[in-house]
């Protein structure tokens, strides 16, 4: 004798929801402006920011990972102190060299390896 598997398609019904889906709440949207509250120093509205380390991107980004040797990497950490002790900036600025000083001959290898 086999056993009768329940069926949960009700249960993806539209017409037996109990909720209206109108009134879901929903995460606040992003694009609404800060809300102000009075400062108690002050008693002037300041604008709430959001928590964290602020931007300083002055262009797009993408995030990559790569692998690196430890021993290189504490090397880097050595060598981020430079760039007020942001490895993002130190790594970045070693590829801005490397890119100036080689960029040309590296569309050239690129082409010879097209063709």
């Amino acid at each position: 004798m086999t056993a009768k598997k329940p069926d949960f398609s009700s249960k993806f019904d539209r017409s037996t929801m109990k909720t209206d889906p109108t009134k879901i709440n929903l995460p606040p949207d992003t694009e609404k402006e800060p809300t102000q509250t009075p400062s108690p120093a002050t008693n002037e509205p300041s604008v709430k920011r959001k928590p964290g380390r602020p931007k300083i991107r002055t262009e797009a980004v993408k995030t990559i990972n790569i692998a690196v040797p430890i021993s290189l990497l504490e090397k880097m950490e050595v060598a981020k102190v430079k760039h007020s002790g942001n490895l993002t900036a130190y790594v970045n600025h070693l590829i801005e060299q490397d890119l100036d000083a080689h960029y040309d001959d590296y569309l050239k290898l690129k082409k010879m390896m097209e063709s």
